[in-house]
């Protein structure tokens, strides 16, 4: 292992420490709500970095495909990128990883001479704009049937791996049924032929999937999601946050995937 890896291998380390009280990890599901598709250390590593962060790019990226310049002397995130390598023994390629640098759009300019290039995608703002069309693309990516009906029970919705659905209560308020349909999605998809974990693990990764996506869609649940996910995990939220951290990553970035492609057919 290089220098540079051992370094990335050291954050990760104290990392992990360092977000595993509930404010920090606030921030850290933050920052995996802007880099989704990127894996949980690498988010881990541009939190502990760059926490501000909020569009990255490698130096001649940012040049050839947003036609902007890197300014002189900005500091650069270091980044796990893979890569493949041949066995000097075997003779067989592998895949390893090495060191790499990005940087945050706020230490770029844009290139005088070349047309802006728009940077992401619209993000929902404040209440939950197209609420119908929003819900419609959840439930159509659901792995499994979405009912909208009253029960009795108190939790606003659940999982049924039983009965192989999913069910929300049908006189939520708009930002509630959302957030609530996303923490059962995400159940579905994490835990539906996982008997092992237990009830406060699951409960902690579902809302933690909910708060990244809802994060992405620019709804506002830390209130709620915070209170929700400390009451289940308690002492044992940092040894639960380091065995779910990268199914959590996952999870919340197939949902975003599967929105963007759904808002890419319409």
């Amino acid at each position: 292992m290089n220098k540079y890896m051992e370094h990335l291998s050291e954050l990760l380390s104290e990392g992990l420490e360092k977000y595993s009280c509930s404010e920090q990890y606030k921030n850290l599901l933050s920052v995996m709500s802007k880099f989704h598709s990127y894996s949980a250390n690498n988010c881990l590593l541009i939190a502990l970095q760059c926490p501000e962060a909020s569009y990255i790019a490698g130096y001649n990226k940012w040049r050839s495909d947003f036609h902007r310049q890197v300014k002189k002397g900005a500091k650069a995130i270091q980044i796990k990128a893979p890569m493949t390598y041949k066995d000097k023994e075997t003779d067989e390629e592998r895949l390893g990883f090495k060191a790499t640098y990005v940087f945050n759009v706020d230490d770029t300019y844009q290139i005088p001479s070349k047309p802006v290039v728009p940077l992401g995608i619209d993000e929902l703002q404040g209440t939950v704009k197209d609420f119908k069309e929003l819900i419609s693309c959840l439930t159509s990516s659901s792995p499994v049937p979405v009912e909208f009906k009253n029960f009795k029970k108190s939790a606003y919705g659940y999982y049924s791996k039983s009965e192989g659905k999913i069910v929300v209560k049908d006189n939520l308020s708009e930002l509630q049924t959302t957030k609530t349909l996303i923490h059962e999605l995400a159940h579905s998809l994490l835990h539906s032929d996982d008997d092992k974990k237990t009830r406060e693990v699951k409960e902690l990764e579902a809302e933690s999937v909910a708060f990244v996506v809802c994060k992405y869609l620019s709804l506002d649940t830390d209130d709620y999601s915070f209170p929700y996910i400390l009451s289940w995990s308690g002492d044992e939220f940092k040894e639960i946050l380091k065995e779910s951290l990268a199914e959590i990553q996952k999870t919340a970035d197939k949902i975003i995937q599967d929105y963007v492609t759904y808002n890419k057919k319409k």
